[in-house]
């Protein structure tokens, strides 16, 4: 082989490396005695806005309420909720394109459907993660079933 080639060999190796992405797991929690698992492509990660917590977020505490509460309306059929909690999250992924260390900021919400007695059941509640570009992250339960 000459030197050339393993030069383009070497480069076109490298260049299909760094399109492989993985995955970046925000957190876990339990949900009806099952593991749940928040996390994001790494792709998605480097297009986040960029906020080291300093001043304003990208996204506004209101906004990503009203995201949440949207989907708990749509999911429930409920028009009348509780907001249970709301928490504001960080993960330093490992490096990426914009280096080592990236901060990813997320707002999880837990939230809380008023449906008829004879509808009760755990589906009233759900928690929502919300991402600074005002997306949503759906957990996957540790079978690897989407949320």
């Amino acid at each position: 082989m000459k030197k050339g080639s393993l030069a383009v060999l070497v480069a076109s190796v490298l260049s299909i490396s760094s399109t492989v992405y993985a995955d970046i797991q925000l957190f876990g929690s339990f949900s009806n005695g099952k593991q749940v698992y928040y996390e994001i492509t790494e792709a998605r990660a480097n297009k986040l806005p960029a906020w080291n917590g300093i001043g304003d977020p990208p996204l506004r505490l209101a906004k990503a309420i009203e995201i949440s509460i949207n989907n708990l309306k749509s999911d429930t059929g409920s028009d009348i909720v509780t907001i249970k909690s709301l928490e504001l999250g960080q993960k330093l992924s490992n490096c990426s394109d914009r280096g080592c260390m990236t901060q990813i900021c997320y707002y999880k919400i837990s939230l809380k459907a008023a449906l008829p007695h004879e509808r009760v059941s755990r589906k009233d509640r759900k928690q929502y993660v919300i991402l600074m570009d005002g997306s949503l992250v759906k957990g996957k339960l540790e079978d690897s079933k989407s949320l």
